[in-house]
């Protein structure tokens, strides 16, 4: 398997995993009537709507960060109807883990969408990740997930720039894929290997998706040697705080005898904690073993 299918099965999957099917009915006509109110309140003061969701948004990261999810999701609801584009991607976020609300693939994708037109760059490049996956509201679409990838490059790298762990994660999957732009193993060995320092001091801080994706680059030799004891480590991590995509790759890590001795019941544990929250890949896997 080459680093780039490596990828593409563990990162992008990891996304599409991370979302659920619950959908809500019934509020088509209720959207447009929110969204022409909003519009209306944003024409007639901006400068006030702006702000609005500017402190709505610090009171939202204030709660994300102490933990208090339900709160998060009401600031973050607030700061996105005022049009905060970051804002409505973090409210994404939520819906697709289901903290402080019901989990909601369509909810999520449709903030999603909001966000990487109004020029979000982590949504773009996650707007483009749904339509490389499966079963996250969206059809397969290589053209779509190309043009969504490849808009997201210049916000990437001015948040990269400045630092950030995520983007620059963002922007090497996306140079080592050839997503909206030429391929380019050099660039993306590069921002790979500016992306372990942050990636790592958020999975030592108890990030759980920081754990996860420095586990993945371990594990796959993105950018680094490859060092399977280093992922497994990682994997357990952000598994024991109940994530997912961390059980599932644990599960495969026993399975495989990667980083750990080959113990197919410890395997089934891990994927069957997984599996209990709907991880696609933890029951596919379940069904070749049982």
């Amino acid at each position: 398997m080459t680093a780039s299918h490596s990828f593409r099965t563990t990162f992008i999957g990891f996304l599409a995993i991370a979302l659920a099917s619950f959908i809500l009915t019934g509020c088509g006509e209720k959207e447009k009537v929110k969204e022409k109110e909003e519009k209306t309140d944003k024409t007639e003061n901006p400068a006030f709507s702006e702000k609005k969701g500017a402190d709505e948004l610090r009171k939202a990261n204030e709660a994300y960060e102490a933990g208090d999810y339900e709160a998060a999701a009401k600031h973050y609801m607030s700061a996105a109807k005022e049009n905060n584009p970051e804002a409505q991607y973090e409210l994404a976020r939520l819906y697709a883990r289901g903290r402080g609300v019901e989990r909601d693939i369509k909810e999520t994708v449709k903030l999603y969408r909001k966000a990487a037109e109004r020029g979000y760059p982590k949504a773009q490049y996650s707007l483009g990740a749904c339509y490389l996956s499966v079963g996250v509201g969206v059809e397969f679409d290589m053209g779509k997930a190309a043009k969504w990838c490849g808009k997201s490059i210049p916000g990437l790298k001015e948040e990269a720039k400045d630092g950030d762990a995520f983007s620059r994660f963002f922007l090497a999957s996306i140079y080592e894929a050839g997503l909206g732009t030429e391929k380019d193993v050099n660039e993306a060995v590069k921002w790979y290997r500016k992306a372990v320092p942050g990636l790592r001091e958020k999975a030592q801080k108890g990030n759980d998706e920081a754990q996860f994706i420095l586990a993945s680059i371990y594990e796959a030799g993105l950018g680094t040697e490859k060092d399977f004891e280093e992922a497994v480590k990682w994997y357990r991590r952000a598994a024991e705080q109940d994530y997912s995509p961390g059980q599932a790759a644990l599960g495969n890590c026993y399975l495989q005898g990667k980083g750990v001795p080959q113990d197919k019941n410890e395997a089934k544990k891990w994927l069957r904690k997984a599996a209990a929250q709907e991880n696609l890949q933890a029951k596919n896997t379940l069904l070749l073993l049982e």
